[in-house]
């Protein structure tokens, strides 16, 4: 019996964990003088991706916002007379109002008599109406979710974007996960936080990458379950193959034997009494030409070449 750490060969193809297609939520024409959002470009988390022109919408929002303004200042006489407590708040809230920017929160009401007056003159509704303008007119500008790199790019100078239209698609290319597949023993023997040794042919060097998750289901294609690793350095890039080898802890008192001396895939032959005799066995995980099994015992006695006339209780010399 031996202690063996088991390995495993994997292949796979490195891929981006954040992939981002981009799809417009608003039409209009590309708002830019040079379009950097080409195949290879990268941005910074934050960096505008894309604006389309929407001026149309901003001189909307303002007169909306004049005609809000201009009903503020109908009600401060009202609220002066009637519910003078709240006056003050109202009133510093209309000469801090700027038409150019952001709308702000609306000062609280004390009790509902105020909240009604307001509610019957359009205050709220208005209100209400100017957020959901200024949420539209945010659409007309994509900023990069998190450092990147633009993989596709369907736009062009002055080209005009359609709701709904795909314009590109980008990726993360500092984070990578690889994604394989091991049968159902062989899956039993990884847990989450192994390591796995890999590389590739076009590069000249090693990655490590960790197993971050595991299918919990059988992948119908592959009768496997499908295992994934996180890794990361910088000379990786989307799409590129590699492969390697998967560690797990130590499997104690197993035994390495070759693989051709499977009977029936489960069994192998002992000489037991000057009889050969077909022992059942547990088969761990294969090793190439190896297999790791267990339910030996130490005054086992394996036949090394088998014949094919051999059978379970051949009197042998």
């Amino acid at each position: 019996p031996k202690n063996i750490p088991p390995k495993v060969e994997i292949s796979g193809t490195i891929s981006s964990k954040n992939k981002v297609d981009l799809l417009s939520e608003v039409s209009g024409k590309l708002r830019t003088k040079k379009n950097n959002f080409k195949v290879g470009n990268e941005f910074k988390r934050g960096q505008t991706l894309i604006r389309v022109e929407s001026s149309d919408l901003k001189l909307e929002i303002k007169s909306v916002k004049s005609e809000f303004l201009s009903l503020l200042i109908q009600c401060l006489p009202d609220l002066k007379l009637d519910y003078p407590v709240s006056f003050n708040k109202w009133e510093a809230y209309v000469e801090g109002f700027n038409i150019n920017r952001r709308l702000r929160n609306l000062p609280d009401s004390e009790n509902n008599q105020i909240r009604n007056y307001l509610s019957g003159r359009g205050i709220y509704s208005l209100f209400y109406r100017i957020m959901s303008l200024e949420n539209k007119l945010d659409k007309f500008s994509i900023k990069a979710p998190f450092d990147c790199v633009v993989t596709q790019s369907f736009l062009s100078t002055g080209s005009n974007i359609v709701m709904g239209q795909k314009i590109g698609q980008i990726i993360d290319k500092k984070n990578y996960e690889i994604s394989t597949s091991l049968g159902i023993s062989e899956s039993e023997l990884f847990k989450i936080g192994d390591y796995a040794t890999l590389n590739s042919e076009d590069i000249d060097k090693t990655f490590n990458a960790k197993i971050k998750r595991k299918g919990n289901h059988i992948n119908t294609l592959t009768q496997s379950i499908d295992i994934f690793f996180d890794i990361s350095d910088k000379d990786l890039k989307d799409g590129m193959f590699v492969k390697g080898y998967v560690t797990g802890e130590v499997l104690k008192n197993v035994y390495k034997i070759p693989r051709n001396k499977l009977v029936k895939d489960k069994n192998i032959f002992i000489k037991k009494n000057n009889i050969l005799v077909e022992k059942e066995i547990k088969v761990i995980y294969f090793d190439n030409d190896s297999v790791i099994i267990s339910g030996l015992d130490n005054e086992d006695c394996v036949i090394d070449n088998y014949r094919n006339y051999f059978y379970d209780g051949i009197e042998i010399n």
